[in-house]
């Protein structure tokens, strides 16, 4: 929601995705972006995504846990 956005709100749910998915026994997140969501891929970035092009429009995350 835009009211939601610059809030500091995407890290902690990052965080609690991440901790779920290892508590589960995963070994990566994979997640698909926008390529023009530079906000979102910047924060991902930063977290330790890795991305590849999934079309012209959109590029694939994987992170491992």
């Amino acid at each position: 929601h835009p009211e939601a956005r610059g809030r500091g709100l995407a890290r902690p749910f990052m965080a609690f995705l991440h901790a779920a998915a290892k508590f589960r026994g995963a070994a990566r997140v994979r997640l698909t972006v926008y390529n023009d969501n530079q906000r979102a891929v910047e924060l991902y970035r930063r977290l330790g995504y890795a991305f590849e092009a999934k079309n012209d429009r959109e590029l694939v995350g994987v992170l491992e846990l």
